[in-house]
């Protein structure tokens, strides 16, 4: 079977309603999964940044043009299973994977918050999702349309939406298109401009913004030792920001946390199947001293940040925390994060123990702990 063939199967599998209702509440619940649940602007941008951490990109690139944006990267490349996921509702292909951080399958849903036609483009592989779709059948009811592909053509689209730096491979073109990019580019620039984004990403190093705006965060490791890892933030090539981080990658989950994670049935399929957790810190540091965050300053990561402030750590702590859909806030009722706070809370004084023993920071290890 063609990539054409496939994309056209899928077209006929999500289009098959034999009642106009159906399609018509499959619409409904399309519509406010992806501009009810993510509330915040960027956010479809940060659901695109950990796809391409999550395909192995180290590169991603924005290219901001009037009426379109195109989020490339150098990651893998989209296979059947990618697709299908891309066309159905909680059915992603990272849901049992521990190596990844996506896990609900509705991530990519966050675009169509946005706009009207995204399309896909991925070695073989171009579709596209429209609003402008309408059944042959039920010509005048509102229709699923984030989830029934066509093929697309590059030819459709200006040429410059395809327009990105040669010095890479890029092997997944997202193209959104977009009325206006004013206020995208304002929010690139404060959100991403920081370049902590790229903080506890596992392999993405380096995200470019082109065209109507330009714009480069950098994350690269100056020296790693058993007690830490410097890393070093660049935008535009001038240093932002130097931490020192540390993960704790093989946590064992204790068999009771285990038991209830199992009886629950909102557990993501990837905690269930879980052994073992991991945790990371992130100290921020300047001239070799450690640097208390402010309350501003300080969030709580699942790989990209949260909004979520609460805490005021004066570090910041990064995990498979429970989210709601936007990956915005914790869930406050879930067994599996209040036992990583736990397991946060004694971790980082394992931490500061193995700083301790160093020469650069054993005489601040005190800096780092919450106070009051």
């Amino acid at each position: 079977m063609t990539e054409s063939e496939f994309i056209a199967k899928l077209h006929k599998e999500n289009t098959a309603f034999p009642y106009e209702r159906m399609a018509r509440n499959l619409a409904n619940s399309s519509e406010s999964l992806s501009s009810d649940i993510f509330t915040e602007y960027i956010r479809f941008l940060f659901e695109l940044i950990q796809n391409a951490d999550d395909a192995g990109a180290t590169d991603v690139v924005i290219n901001v043009q009037s009426g379109h944006v195109v989020v490339a990267h150098n990651g893998k490349a989209f296979t059947e299973q990618d697709v299908e996921a891309l066309c159905s509702i909680g059915e992603g292909t990272k849901q049992a994977d521990q190596t990844k951080t996506g896990y609900k399958g509705i991530g990519f849903k966050s675009v169509f918050g946005k706009s009207k036609h995204v399309a896909v483009f991925s070695k073989g592989f171009q579709f596209r999702f429209t609003a402008e779709y309408r059944h042959p059948t039920f010509p005048n009811t509102r229709m699923p349309w984030q989830i029934i592909p066509d093929w697309a053509e590059r030819s459709e689209y200006p040429e410059q939406v395809f327009e990105l730096p040669a010095s890479n491979d890029w092997n997944v073109l997202t193209v959104i298109a977009m009325n206006s990019t004013t206020q995208l580019q304002t929010d690139l620039a404060e959100l991403i401009g920081n370049g902590e984004v790229l903080l506890f990403l596992r392999d993405l190093m380096s995200v470019r913004v082109m065209g109507m705006m330009e714009l480069k965060i950098e994350r690269s490791v100056k020296a790693e030792i058993a007690a830490f890892r410097e890393v070093t933030i660049r935008k535009n090539e001038k240093v932002r920001s130097e931490w020192i981080t540390h993960s704790f990658k093989n946590i064992p989950i204790e068999d009771e946390v285990r038991e209830v994670l199992a009886q629950d049935d909102k557990t993501p399929k990837k905690l269930e199947d879980a052994t073992h957790a991991e945790i990371s810190f992130a100290i921020k540091v300047s001239k070799g001293k450690i640097t208390r965050l402010s309350p501003e300053q300080s969030l709580i990561y699942t790989y990209l940040p949260t909004k979520v402030k609460a805490f005021q750590f004066p570090f910041l702590v990064n995990s498979s925390f429970l989210t709601n859909a936007g990956r915005e806030e914790l869930h406050g009722d879930r067994i599996w994060n209040e036992w990583l706070m736990e397991q946060a809370g004694k971790k980082v004084i394992d931490w500061l123990a193995m700083l301790a023993r160093t020469d650069a920071y054993m005489d601040q290890i005190l800096l780092p702990l919450p106070v009051g």
